[in-house]
């Protein structure tokens, strides 16, 4: 969620509308413990992107890339 971030979500969501690809939602995360800006980075989104946040899923000190249990608490469920 730092600035450069920012840009590149922003240059995406562009190129998928051009492409006429539907967006279902998006999540923001944090690489660091310490985000400055993070809640106004998001919002900026949030007015930006035409799709719901599905979640925040904050920084994960310890992370197992097969195990998504710790990031899943973090995240809205969309589908049934």
């Amino acid at each position: 969620m730092r600035v450069g971030c920012l840009n590149h979500a922003l240059l995406t969501i562009e190129s998928m509308q051009k492409k006429s690809i539907t967006l279902a939602g998006w999540v923001a995360n944090s690489m660091q413990s310490e985000m400055p800006y993070l809640t106004d980075h998001i919002e900026t989104l949030k007015q930006s992107i035409p799709a719901p946040l599905l979640g925040v899923i904050p920084y994960l000190a310890h992370v197992d890339l097969f195990n998504p249990s710790l990031a899943a608490p973090h995240l809205k469920q969309i589908w049934a």
